[in-house]
C-alpha cells in the first residue's frame, strides 16, 4: 500500500490551510473579542454597543502613553538585537557539545518559572545587587559602581532578554 500524502491533493492541502488557520482563529478568539470591546463607546459588559474611537484617540494624544510607547520599542528592538545573535550562538554551541541535556535545560530554564514570578525575583535581585555595589563603593572610598544597577532600562533589557531567550533558541534550534 502507498503512502498517503496529505499535500498530492490540491483539496487535501487547502483543507490543511483551512484547517490550521481555523486552530490560530479559535486560540485568537479571547484577544479579537477584547479588541472588539475596546471600541466600545460604553465600556465593557455594556448592553448597547457603540463603535467609536475616542478611547484610542485619548491614548494617542497622551504624553505618559506615548513615552511608554517609545520606550516599550526601544526595549523591544534592543531585545530582538542581541536576544537573537545569544540564541544563534546557544544553538551553534548545543549542536557541538556532548552536554546536550544540561543545554538545553539551562537554555529553557526560565520557562518553567512564571513570569511574574521571574519579574518579581529580577526586582529583587537588582534592588539587592545595587544596595551591595554602593557599599561595596562605600567601601572603596569612592562612588564608582553608584548607579550601576538601578532599576531602568539595562534592568528591564536584561529581564526580557532573559525571558525571551529560551523561546529564540527554540526556534534557532528547530
Amino acid at each position: 500500500m502507498g503512502r498517503r500524502d496529505d499535500y498530492s491533493s490540491a483539496w487535501g492541502y487547502t483543507l490543511n490551510w483551512l484547517y490550521l488557520l481555523l486552530v490560530v482563529f479559535v486560540l485568537l478568539s479571547p484577544v479579537f473579542y477584547v479588541m472588539y470591546i475596546s471600541f466600545n463607546e460604553f465600556g465593557f459588559g455594556a448592553r448597547r454597543y457603540v463603535f467609536t474611537l475616542d478611547w484610542y484617540k485619548v491614548i494617542f494624544t497622551d504624553k505618559l502613553m506615548l513615552t511608554a510607547l517609545g520606550w516599550t520599542m526601544k526595549l523591544a528592538i534592543c531585545t530582538t538585537l542581541i536576544t537573537v545573535p545569544f540564541a544563534v550562538l546557544a544553538a551553534k554551541f548545543y549542536k557541538q557539545t556532548r552536554h546536550k541535556v544540561l543545554t538545553v535545560f539551562l537554555m529553557l530554564a526560565p520557562l518553567f518559572v512564571a513570569a511574574d514570578i521571574l519579574g518579581s525575583a529580577l526586582l529583587v535581585f537588582f534592588k539587592n545587587l545595587a544596595k551591595a555595589l554602593e557599599s561595596f563603593s562605600d567601601y572603596l572610598g569612592n562612588e564608582w559602581f553608584y548607579g550601576w544597577a538601578d532599576l531602568g532600562f539595562m534592568t528591564a533589557l536584561i529581564g526580557l532578554i532573559i525571558y525571551t531567550i529560551p523561546y529564540a533558541f527554540i526556534v534557532v534550534l528547530i
